[in-house]
């Protein structure tokens, strides 16, 4: 598996150098990058009339006429969010474009995480000590699963999104924070230097060859 981080160059040099902002759950709903706005984060529970019953002040939402759901959320002030975009062997990439186009909104450059477990290990290590420290309740790392939002019913969380965002492919980090506050979450875990690669987002399709297998090779 490799990690894909993008965005601007001063902010990926940051992450590089080992500082990784985790921005609060609902800043992702209302943040002014479209690219990473999302109507639906902070969103608890996803409802289908079809499936669950729902009744808001004795009046009972049916789906006559066609397909309805409704949400549930809430603020939280302890929620805080990174995430990157993933490649994984097992996921089929054999034609098209290696990464949506969609993508590249969210910034001119890319990094490159060559070594997914290395960061993730320093993640953990950086974590158990703010925990230790009582700083941090406690993390979680996951892929986001992705749901059609006609016909789900059920919890949704931190780690499921809508299908019409799938092209995003995330991989996030959450963590609950034992203060209360709207603020990012700065979380030092030392230099990835050594196991990154920071690039143009135009160069990246230069590091792509496909073989007649079907297979990719990236050199990074």
């Amino acid at each position: 598996m490799l990690l894909f981080k993008f965005g601007e160059v001063e902010h990926l040099r940051a992450l590089q150098t080992g500082t990784v902002y985790l921005s609060p759950w609902q800043y992702f709903k209302t943040c002014e990058n479209k690219a990473e706005r999302d109507a639906y984060e902070g969103t608890r529970e996803w409802l289908n009339p079809t499936i669950s019953s729902i009744e808001v002040a004795g009046h009972k939402f049916t789906a006559t006429g066609g397909t309805m759901s409704m949400s549930l959320s809430y603020p939280d002030s302890q929620t805080k969010i990174f995430s990157a975009s993933e490649l994984r062997s097992d996921r089929d990439r054999v034609t098209g474009p290696i990464f949506d186009p969609r993508l590249l909104r969210h910034g001119s450059h890319l990094l490159v995480m060559r070594n997914a477990a290395q960061f993730i290990e320093q993640l953990r290590t950086a974590l158990k000590t703010l925990c230790d420290q009582n700083i941090v309740e406690g993390a979680a790392t996951a892929f986001v699963t992705y749901f059609d939002k006609n016909t789900y019913d059920g919890e949704v969380g931190p780690f499921r999104k809508t299908m019409d965002l799938s092209y995003e492919k995330e991989w996030r980090l959450v963590l609950r924070t034992v203060a209360m506050d709207e603020e990012p979450f700065i979380l030092e875990i030392g230099s990835i230097e050594s196991i990154s690669t920071l690039m143009e987002t135009k160069e990246f399709r230069n590091r792509v060859e496909r073989h007649d297998d079907g297979s990719i090779h990236i050199t990074i």
